[in-house]
């Protein structure tokens, strides 16, 4: 009978532990591939239109694209009014009691508004197309029109038109 040496033993289980990384590297990516999709599956089975897409120009994009499909579909705008400003465009009113992203989201017919929210400690600045910033005083609006998907600053349609990718919330003092 051989006798097992101490140098043979260290091989031995050396290979044994290289073996279980390896096995375990390639479960967990098969695991790993399979799950993600069934974990994004979750998360946006449970995400609300604020939380889909978290950014200002997601949520607008949402909120200007349901109110196409809602006028595609009905032949007219949605209503501009109480909650059903929003339950008509599939959202839940209550997600936005409270501003989302820094903004008051306020859905108007063909326009969405984003507003910047009295007596909080948010600033909303956004520039213009010449490139000037401007400030969003506590109250005033952004308005989106959804079927052109350009952006005016303070009144529907007549304000300077703005680029929502521009637009920064600053916390003051």
């Amino acid at each position: 009978m051989k006798r097992v040496t101490a140098t043979g033993q260290a091989l031995i289980e050396y290979a044994l532990i290289l073996f279980l990384m390896i096995s375990m590297s390639l479960i967990l990516a098969v695991l790993g591939s399979r799950t993600a999709g069934t974990y994004q599956q979750i998360v946006n089975a449970f995400a609300t239109p604020a939380t889909a897409d978290a950014t200002i120009q997601g949520i607008a994009r949402k909120f200007m694209t349901a109110t196409l499909d809602y006028f595609q579909k009905n032949g007219r705008w949605p209503p501009s009014w109480g909650d059903a400003r929003f339950t008509a465009l599939g959202f839940n009113p209550a997600d936005w009691d409270a501003p989302v992203a820094g903004i008051r989201w306020n859905p108007n017919g063909e326009y969405i508004g984003l507003a910047n929210v009295i007596g909080d400690k948010l600033q909303v600045y956004v520039r213009d197309t010449q490139g000037n910033r401007l400030h969003l005083y506590d109250g005033w609006n952004i308005w989106c029109q959804a079927n052109s998907a350009r952006c005016y600053y303070h009144t529907m349609g007549t304000g300077p038109e703005v680029d929502l990718n521009s637009i920064e919330i600053v916390k003051s003092p």
